[in-house]
């Protein structure tokens, strides 16, 4: 037999029957556990006197109405005065019809204090979020948005809780919100997408977590992160093309001032691009891409009636959003130019001011300049000023260059030419008077000095066009011209190729040859201190590796590969150079020689550097000098 009375006790939900009048005639047990009262103390008209009195209407009406409310799909929400003075949330049902064995309607109220406790702690953190966030049931209305949700979407949550959010807010019906949501409830799967919403003008990330009653969905608005990640996307390829420009090789100065504008006026989104040169109290167009007709190569104006005059006097740059809204409106270059909107850097050659790099466009712009549109700005104009100043240095150094062409033509053929006449003149006189012999001895002197100091002026200047040269090629070339006549040279068979200007290489080599040869002679090594056996022939191994006769007294030559590093080698057996003089000797006019010019050693160093190259002094394994050329990779390839 059950035990209804214990069974209602136990109930989680208190039970009660009003009448069509809306009086409690019967409330379960539970109520005592539930609410803290005896039932008898809440029957007639007290249940309703202890409700909440912002909730008294609703649940009057579920009382006393004869209408199908408060409902199990459709249950009203109310709170209730504890008896220990708390207040409990209630669910209230009533049974949609009249019920003549109890005389009266059926009512149930669960104790949904926790649920709503729940709920409320998730509310405030929903109203945390950064984030907006929407509840919406399986009948596309909403139930919930948080703080965030009803800033973004520019309404309240009385005007939206409850309302059919397709009908409430017009774009969630479009094709791409309407789709996701219901492949969403559908599949019961999250899906995310992003979409340009026209009524709030923005871009809305939307993430939709579904379930069996309807959906949570988070959004926010990511206009301003798209749009700075566009202008760093944007920002990335013009500076690639920036560095493009910059290190292109085979382009002139003015094709890169041309590339510079047009890639700046695309990528600051306006019509005119331009470079000034101020001087003489003008502003001068030097060159310049688009239409109008004032800002043209060649076209010149007061500075004070100039937008660069400001840019000049600034900082650095000079950044106009709306010229006509500023102070700009009476301007003299405003009724001159007309532009209602313009960017300048200030260019500076060598520290002196040389002009601006100027962007604008007729009418305003929409937006200010960005801190990535600035900066290219201030970038392009310095990198400008730097390519302006290593032209001025290259027309320096051509008129430099074309002053010692002419040095050497003088002493080419006008110093030249009367030595010769002298030299004729005194060969034709009897020899043997010591003097004369002196004179023709100075003057041989004075024909060696012109040609070291032809060799010299020709030394510099940029390799423009190498090519591959086999080493030992070229070496044995050099030693040909030096031919020495006590003296061996020693070629490695893995001496490689060059990438060099084969004529200059022959000189270099020339004059490591010649040094090795007079300097490392018998009677040099003897005046150094040197240990050395006359009178019978030797077989010594150079530093290349190989085995070579040395005439009786001479000197041995190696040239070969370096093994650490990309280059080559010349090295003697002589006495060497000491660590202290290893440097100098590179020095223009050093020498220890009586007769010798100081420009040999010289020589080599021009010529390395002409190439890119690094030559230092060393040891050799001998124990005489060793002059390592090491070219960085510039072109030492081992033989195939």
């Amino acid at each position: 037999m059950i035990d209804y009375e214990a069974l209602l006790a136990r109930s989680t939900d208190v039970i009660s029957v009003v009448d069509a009048d809306g009086a409690i005639g019967y409330l379960s047990p539970s109520a005592e556990r539930i609410l803290g009262y005896e039932p008898e103390e809440l029957c007639g008209g007290a249940f309703v006197s202890r409700v909440h009195p912002s909730d008294r209407d609703a649940v009057r009406r579920i009382f006393t109405t004869q209408e199908s409310i408060g409902t199990e799909r459709d249950p009203v929400e109310h709170r209730f005065r504890h008896a220990d003075g708390s207040w409990v949330w209630l669910e209230t049902r009533r049974a949609a019809e009249y019920d003549d064995d109890v005389e009266g309607y059926v009512t149930t109220s669960r104790d949904i204090t926790r649920r709503k406790r729940t709920e409320r702690e998730r509310e405030q953190l929903l109203d945390r979020m950064g984030d907006g966030f929407l509840g919406i049931d399986d009948d596309w209305r909403v139930t919930y948005l948080n703080d965030e949700a009803e800033r973004l979407l520019d309404t309240s949550a009385a005007a939206l809780v409850g309302e059919d959010i397709r009908e409430s807010l017009d774009w969630a019906e479009s094709s791409v919100f309407h789709d996701q949501y219901r492949e969403a409830m559908a599949t019961q799967e999250p899906v995310s997408f992003e979409s340009h919403v026209e009524p709030l003008d923005a871009v809305i990330e939307v993430r939709v977590f579904p379930s069996t009653t309807g959906l949570s969905v988070y959004f926010r608005d990511v206009t301003q992160a798209r749009r700075i990640k566009r202008e760093l996307e944007r920002a990335v390829e013009t500076l690639h093309g920036l560095y493009e420009i910059a290190s292109a090789t085979d382009m002139t100065l003015d094709e890169k001032q041309y590339r510079l504008l047009e890639t700046g006026r695309r990528h600051l989104d306006l019509p005119y691009a331009f470079v000034t040169r101020m001087t003489d109290g003008k502003q001068v167009i030097v060159d310049a891409v688009g239409d109008h007709a004032a800002l043209q190569p060649g076209s010149s104006c007061p500075i004070e009636e100039s937008y660069c005059r400001k840019t000049v006097e600034t900082d650095g740059l000079l950044a106009i959003q709306d010229a006509a809204e500023g102070s700009w409106h009476d301007d003299p270059a405003f009724e001159r130019f007309e532009l209602g909107s313009y960017i300048g850097g200030r260019i500076e050659v060598d520290g002196d001011l040389y002009g601006t790099l100027c962007f604008a466009a007729t009418d305003p712009r929409a937006r200010a300049f960005t801190d990535s549109e600035r900066s290219f700005v201030e970038l392009a104009s310095r990198w400008l000023a730097y390519e302006f100043e290593e032209a001025q240095y290259q027309r320096r150094l051509e008129r430099q260059n074309e002053r010692l062409d002419n040095f050497a033509s003088i002493l080419s053929h006008d110093l030249r030419n009367p030595l010769n006449v002298v030299k004729g003149r005194l060969e034709l006189v009897d020899s043997g008077d010591e003097h004369l012999d002196a004179a023709v001895t100075a003057l041989d002197r004075a024909f060696d000095l012109i040609d070291d100091v032809l060799a010299f002026s020709r030394a510099g200047g940029d390799v423009l066009d190498p090519e591959r040269i086999a080493l030992p090629a070229v070496a044995e070339r050099a030693w040909a011209i030096v031919d020495p006549t006590d003296a061996t040279l020693d070629i490695a068979p893995d001496a490689g190729t060059v990438t060099a200007d084969e004529t200059r290489l022959q000189q270099l080599l020339e004059n490591l040859f010649r040094n090795s040869v007079e300097h490392g002679s018998t009677d040099s090594r003897v005046e150094s201190g040197d240990s050395v056996e006359h009178g019978s022939t030797e077989n010594r191994r150079g530093s290349a590796g190989d085995s070579v006769e040395h005439t009786p007294g001479g000197v041995t030559v190696s040239i070969g590969r370096l093994d650490d590093a990309e280059g080559f080698f010349v090295a003697d057996d002589g006495p060497g150079i000491p660590p202290d003089r290893r440097e100098r000797v590179f020095e223009l006019g050093h020498t220890d020689a009586e007769d010798g010019s100081g420009l040999g050693l010289a020589i080599v160093r021009e010529i390395a550097d002409a190439h890119g190259w690094a030559v230092h002094v060393t040891e050799s394994e001998a124990g005489g000098a060793r002059f390592d050329v090491d070219v960085d990779g510039a072109g030492v390839e081992l033989p195939e």
